[in-house]
């Protein structure tokens, strides 16, 4: 009988040996984690308008965990589920800036969430505004409109170097128009795409200038004469009765002024005065080369 209970109380042993080694198996000799030790956060991503973005990749601890979902209320989420100790998530997507890592202490049995903002690459574009003569204009209005826009998006101004620099441009077809009071007006078009151009675009314009007649006025010496007045005419009106000049303009310090509103091929008479000077009248046929006068007064001495 002794002997009987003693083989009872060896089975039962082996039995318990057994158990153990069995449950160590299947836990890895770890404590089980049950539901309510479980953290699990709900990671929503946007863009920089509140958009939900779908397809963006989630990362805990720099480990994979996968993409926001497509379609549904839970479009632009993913639920993940976290380790005991401190997550850092990180998400990214292509065409966007990854996002900085954020820390997140699991909070056992509980539902966590966290949105995370994804910014577009964009491009810097950078304008270089010339004249004909490769000289930078600077001051030159520059507008930027989406191609099929008509309200301007932007509008800047070239600095002393001809520059006029946007800096965060999304991916997109623009239009820049180019203005500036001696210049014939520029458009240009141009597609911005991150994946092509990088970080930064550069591009060049030429500015023509608009149709003028500069006019100089100097002595006998070659001095500047200032308040010089200097009458433009047509050639054709100049010869007619009673003309009229179609503007007049006074000579600056430099004994210069210059008149706009002028056109190529055009014949054109201009008439100078000043006290004590002799009356002088100069005819000039514009070109596109050639539009520019230089005129010596001389003294009365009647």
């Amino acid at each position: 009988m002794r002997k009987r209970f003693i083989l009872v109380l060896l089975v039962l042993f082996l039995l318990f040996v057994i158990g153990c080694s069995t449950e160590d198996a299947l836990t890895g000799g770890s404590t089980v984690r049950t539901t309510e030790d479980v953290s699990t956060l709900m990671v929503t991503v946007e863009d920089e308008n509140g958009k939900l973005l779908d397809g963006a990749e989630i990362y805990v601890n720099n480990v994979f965990k996968g993409k926001t979902n497509r379609y549904g209320s839970s479009q632009g989420t993913r639920t993940v589920v976290l380790t005991p100790e401190e997550n850092e998530i990180r998400v990214e997507k292509e065409g966007y800036i990854p996002s900085r890592e954020t820390s997140i202490i699991a909070q056992a049995g509980q539902i966590q969430a966290v949105t995370l903002m994804l910014e577009k690459k964009k491009t810097e574009y950078r304008l270089i505004v010339r004249d004909e003569n490769g000289n930078e204009v600077d001051d030159a209005k520059v507008l930027l409109f989406s191609r099929k826009g008509t309200a301007p998006l932007e509008t800047i101004f070239t600095n002393r170097d001809g520059i006029a620099t946007f800096e965060k441009l999304p991916d997109g077809a623009y239009t820049f128009r180019i203005n500036h009071e001696d210049y014939e007006k520029a458009t240009l078009n141009e597609d911005i795409n991150y994946a092509k151009n990088g970080k930064l675009k550069l591009a060049a314009v030429t500015l023509s200038t608009l149709p003028h007649l500069a006019v100089r006025v100097v002595d006998a010496d070659d001095e500047p004469i200032a308040r010089v007045e200097v009458a433009l005419y047509s050639k054709e009106s100049y010869n007619s009765p009673n003309s009229v000049p179609l503007t007049t303009e006074f000579t600056d310090t430099k004994g210069e002024t210059n008149f706009q509103n002028v056109e190529i091929g055009e014949k054109y008479v201009v008439v100078l005065k000043k006290q004590n000077y002799l009356a002088k009248s100069v005819e000039k046929t514009l070109q596109k080369n050639d539009q520019s006068i230089n005129v010596m007064m001389v003294w009365n001495i009647d």
